[in-house]
């Protein structure tokens, strides 16, 4: 037998190499968090896959298919983990024995390729799970009752809510609710004092995951998510107060309107954002006040959605406020406040509108011009909004132009019409598209010249709405350009051009552009 030679720095490597296979299925879990959190550095990375994989142990019955996607989770890199979840997409009933990985990645921040670019290994996990639905609910709440990490506990939530299934509403309730103070708990007990002791040390969950529950409850129809959710409005922490008035506006619960309206002078300005928000889905004139109150917030985006929301109500005593939030110092206010004044019909708007048409912002002008025209241009015309419309139908921006003619429609007078008349040459398709289709309602001798030359016009729906307004019009001179907008490239300008020809000469002939021509040789024969 010949004699085996081992050194001894074999050995050692050797016996390094056992130790390591012994000792490491004991120690994942623990160098997993270690790494994961920064390790010694003290710097968090989140780094590789989220400690919570590794306490779970993969069955030995698991198919081997699905063992090797739920191995990649493991990986380190992040394209890997995320690859992994992917594969399930196409088809989620594969998906069920992997539930437990699936749920432990929730925590996953990196970033893996997809296909809208490059997403949290977390929210790829999420949607899946989402799919999955009901038979994911049980491992998401083993998950929550073991308090994971907070983005873990706001990942596992929000699926929860995405999933809207009534086993899980106890756990998300739970999460959502700060502890009384202390004077307003049970007294401890002087037979058992230790578990009073106890609860009345209990931490709270911290405040993005008491609002992360509170917008989990929106899918809850039970009767024990409103009373939840009415509680959250009283919550120390900002972020839940406007959490619970933004989830109680997209339910629309009857029973939280009353408590809307008494959070509406909150301390801080994004529940206040929140609470106008939610009532104005209500769209309830008992909100008015809080609607008032708002146009004169110091923040900017609650007076935007208060001017908004008073455009919803249409209660009487918005109108002077509206008109004097016309002036507010925000473009966005203004717009909104121009906007809502629509629905009031006051003639006290015509001068403020008409000074709008002269505001600095573009959008704000434009809107002023589609507000203007049918409060300044009723049965009798406001000489004022005519005249500010027509200096409109100038504006260097587009759509103000657009507006201005859209809003002279019916006025009758020279400056209406030569305002249209220009209009028809406008370099912008949309005036010129108003422009002409207003003219085919004007008697002017000048209209029809106007739309006899708009039926060659380079646009197609200008052509159609030329050869629509000569029809009304019944314009005699109008029979032959007619009759040769029969061969016009678009189908429906000829059917304009062939129904006009119908209407103006009481003959049939259709788009038949030949038994047009004899038939109008034979008019002047």
């Amino acid at each position: 037998m010949p004699y085996l030679s081992i050194s001894m720095s074999t050995i050692v490597r050797l016996s390094c190499y056992f130790a390591v296979l012994v000792l490491l299925p004991a120690a994942p879990a623990a160098w997993a968090r270690t790494a994961w959190l920064g390790g010694l550095g003290g710097e968090t990375q989140h780094k590789g896959p989220p400690p919570a994989i590794y306490d779970l142990e993969i069955p030995v019955t698991m198919p081997p298919e699905i063992k090797r996607q739920v191995m990649a989770m493991y990986a380190m890199e992040a394209d890997r983990r995320g690859g992994a979840v992917f594969v399930f997409w196409d088809k989620p009933d594969k998906a069920l024995p992997a539930i437990p990985w699936l749920v432990a990645l929730l925590g996953d921040q990196e970033l893996a390729v997809a296909k809208q670019g490059r997403i949290p290994v977390g929210m790829v996990s999420s949607r899946l799970l989402e799919e999955l639905g009901q038979p994911a609910v049980q491992p998401l709440m083993d998950a929550l009752a073991q308090g994971p990490e907070t983005h873990a506990q706001l990942m596992i939530l929000r699926v929860l809510g995405k999933i809207g299934e009534a086993g899980s509403l106890e756990a998300i309730i739970k999460k959502s609710q700060f502890p009384p103070p202390p004077s307003e708990r049970e007294k401890p007990s002087l037979v058992n004092i230790a578990p009073d002791l106890k609860r009345l040390k209990q931490e709270p969950p911290p405040p993005e995951v008491r609002a992360q529950a509170v917008e989990a409850l929106l899918n809850f129809k039970d009767p024990r998510a409103a009373p939840a959710l009415l509680a959250a409005l009283d919550d120390p922490d900002p972020r839940v107060r406007a959490a619970a008035a933004k989830t109680l506006g997209q339910r629309g619960d009857p029973q939280a309107l009353s408590a809307l309206i008494a959070k509406g002078g909150d301390a801080e300005m994004e529940v206040r954002r929140e609470v106008i928000g939610a009532l104005k889905r209500y769209q309830d004139r008992l909100a008015v006040e809080v609607f008032l109150a708002g146009l004169k917030d110091p923040d900017e985006q609650v007076r935007r959605l208060a001017a908004e929301a008073l455009g919803a109500v249409r209660d009487i005593r918005a109108s002077q406020p509206l008109l004097a939030a016309v002036g507010d110092p925000d473009a966005l206010v203004r717009r909104n406040a121009i906007t809502s004044l629509q629905y009031y019909n006051t003639p006290e708007a015509v001068k403020p509108l008409a000074k709008a048409l002269q505001d600095k912002d573009n959008a704000v002008r434009a809107q002023a011009a589609l507000v203007l025209g049918p409060i300044g241009l009723g049965p009798v015309s406001d000489p004022e909004a005519v005249a500010a419309l027509v200096r409109a139908a100038k504006d260097v921006h587009p759509q103000v132009r657009r507006n201005a003619v859209l809003a002279l429609k019916h006025v009758r007078g020279p400056q209406a019409m030569e305002a249209l008349l220009a209009a028809c040459q406008d370099g912008f398709k949309p005036v010129r598209v108003h422009a002409v289709n207003n003219l085919g309602f004007n008697e002017d001798p000048r209209a029809r010249n106007s739309l006899i030359q708009a039926l060659g016009d380079p646009d197609a729906e200008v052509r159609q709405r030329a050869a629509e307004g000569l029809g009304r019009l019944k314009s005699q001179e109008a029979v032959k350009p007619l009759i040769d907008s029969l061969e016009d490239p678009e189908r429906r300008v000829r059917e304009a051009a062939a129904d006009a020809l119908q209407v103006i000469t009481g003959w049939r002939y259709g788009m038949d552009q030949a038994g047009w021509r004899q038939w109008y040789q034979n008019q002047r024969q």
